[in-house]
């Protein structure tokens, strides 16, 4: 993994001819519902979580992994992290080591093509666990996944929510020419999927923004959670262009968890302000303009030099 793909930041990232499951029947359209009859152990058995790390985050390993079996103690998937050399004393995770950086997609690409599942729930390693995650949704909400043939499935619902729909009471479309069709947000994703939409040479930001493009010339659906609805991995993002957020700082400190404060810098007082604002209080606009928002930022720098 391209370690600058991270430092430099993805505007989402502040909390990414198709074949059926084995095992997963077919799907019934009767009344306009889907008829979910993928049993709960094949789902299981069909589903990694997978961390997207690099050695130079390993030090939010330790927070990470301590929150996340203490918040998810029931987690019945098989765990991966990626990285590049390092290790992870835990035998409840398996290392998937990728080598030197290259770039965030290929060093991705590689690692997924070493676990065996169909389906993968993706999270990169700032999202703290800090609420109960619901095994009993995720699952649920996997099978959905399975038996409509979904690519993808975004497990938050800020900003960016699916669009209205009869056959799920809490999921829905993500159409095609949606902004973010795909993010790096936790979600599920079918592995052959995001092998189709990763391009080598491209970091975690333009995954996002060129595999969007891409996935409107898949002919899988892209799913969402709709608008108010709660993901059921409930996560802050501890890093913004590899500066500690305050909140994750916070709650570390509440759950007395250890975390390294002199391994990275921490996000100013003025950081929080401008990610509150265009984020939190305008966060539709703020993903739209991105781009543009981005470029006059860097002018501006180059300005003051």
């Amino acid at each position: 993994m391209m370690t600058g793909d991270r430092d430099q930041g993805s505007p989402f990232n502040e909390v990414q001819t198709p074949l059926l499951c084995m095992g997963v029947s077919q799907v019934s359209m009767s009344s306009n519902k889907v008829d979910i009859s993928s049993s709960k152990e094949v789902a299981i058995a069909d589903i990694a979580v997978v961390i997207s790390s690099c050695d130079k985050y390993s030090d939010l390993w330790k927070p990470f992994f301590t929150l996340f079996f203490r918040y998810w103690s029931d987690c019945p998937f098989h765990v991966y992290l990626i990285a590049n050399h390092l290790r992870y004393a835990d035998p409840r995770v398996t290392i998937i080591n990728t080598g030197d950086d290259h770039d965030w997609s290929s060093s991705f690409r590689k690692a997924i093509r070493n676990i065996p599942t169909r389906y993968l729930i993706m999270l990169l390693d700032d999202y703290f666990l800090f609420a109960e995650v619901n095994t009993d949704k995720v699952i649920e909400y996997a099978q959905y996944v399975m038996a409509k043939n979904a690519a993808f499935l975004q497990l938050y619902s800020i900003i960016l929510h699916a669009e209205p729909s009869d056959n799920h009471p809490e999921i829905g479309p993500r159409g095609k020419g949606s902004l973010y069709r795909i993010s790096t947000q936790p979600a599920i994703w079918d592995k052959q999927a995001v092998d189709m939409l990763l391009q080598d040479g491209e970091s975690i930001w333009e995954f996002e923004t060129k595999g969007t493009v891409r996935s409107n010339s898949l002919d899988m659906p892209f799913l969402g959670l709709k608008l108010g609805v709660k993901s059921p991995i409930p996560v802050y993002n501890a890093t913004y262009r590899g500066k500690l957020v305050q909140s994750a700082i916070r709650l570390c400190k509440r759950e007395n968890v250890p975390i390294d404060l002199n391994a990275r810098t921490r996000r100013t007082i003025l950081e929080e302000a401008y990610y509150y604002v265009f984020y939190n209080r305008w966060g539709e606009f703020y993903l739209r303009h991105a781009s543009t928002i981005g470029s006059v930022k860097r002018l501006i720098s180059r300005q003051r030099v």
